[in-house]
């Protein structure tokens, strides 16, 4: 029985994996918006550019930054997960937050939640290996 049920929940995670990255293809876009004085939605993939638009959005009122993210660009994510440390914001997973936002958004929130039925999804990471940009860009 319990291999069973074993076989069943891995089925069961790599179906909605797979549902959830088709998703996140057809996703060619990101949107932000302000919910109130303190919180901010990014929903959409991680683009070049998107850490310069959110930035904008942000003011020192923005304390929580609550994601629908498939992931993507892993630099522009880790420009964000600067930014979430350095601005000390919460962010709150609402329906799913993978790859780049998961390995750089949300593990740079000191206070991070998930909204119920939502999926936090971590891959492996970029590479610094033979990246001297990067090392520089990001003083490692």
């Amino acid at each position: 029985m319990h291999k069973d049920y074993l076989a069943k929940l891995c089925k069961t995670t790599a179906f909605t994996f797979t549902i959830l990255s088709s998703l996140v293809a057809n996703a060619k876009d990101y949107e932000i918006k302000r919910l109130d004085a303190a919180t901010i939605f990014y929903q959409g993939s991680i683009v070049e550019g998107s850490f310069q638009a959110l930035l904008a959005h942000l003011t020192p009122e923005t304390t929580t930054l609550r994601v629908r993210c498939g992931g993507g660009n892993a630099e522009e994510a880790m420009l964000i997960g600067n930014q979430i440390i350095d601005q000390n914001l919460s962010l709150v997973v609402d329906g799913y937050c993978m790859s780049s936002c998961a390995n750089y958004l949300f593990l740079a929130a000191r206070k991070k939640s998930l909204l119920v039925d939502s999926v936090l999804g971590f891959h492996g990471a970029v590479s610094l290996k033979n990246s001297e940009d990067l090392r520089a860009q990001f003083e490692l």
